[in-house]
């Protein structure tokens, strides 16, 4: 919960956002929302 791999455009996982703090949905819309502004 509240993690989010990176991936590059062939699909290779090249890292990944975390976060924590708040409830688990909320943890995991913050790391969606900062692999899409990547």
């Amino acid at each position: 919960p509240g993690g989010v791999p990176l991936k590059n455009s062939k699909g290779d996982i090249i890292g990944a956002i975390g976060v924590s703090g708040s409830t688990v949905e909320n943890d995991h819309a913050v790391a969606v929302a900062g692999t899409e502004a990547l």
